[in-house]
């Protein structure tokens, strides 16, 4: 079974205010919102074991 994930691209410079309600200072910003946990990553995303391994995916070895 896959999870249930939502994926939100919020632009800044469009809409300023949901960056602000999502409490967005800095960007990139990955936030990973989990009412027990919720995390952010800011700045470099380019490492995707990091980002993985932020988001508790096993990433596929092929």
């Amino acid at each position: 079974m896959k999870p249930d994930w939502k994926i939100e691209v919020i632009d800044v410079l469009l809409k300023p205010e949901l960056a602000e309600k999502a409490g967005i200072l800095a960007t990139p910003t990955l936030s990973y919102d989990l009412p027990a946990r919720p995390r952010r990553i800011i700045g470099d995303l380019s490492d995707t074991r990091r980002v993985l391994a932020f988001l508790g995916i096993e990433p596929n070895e092929r």
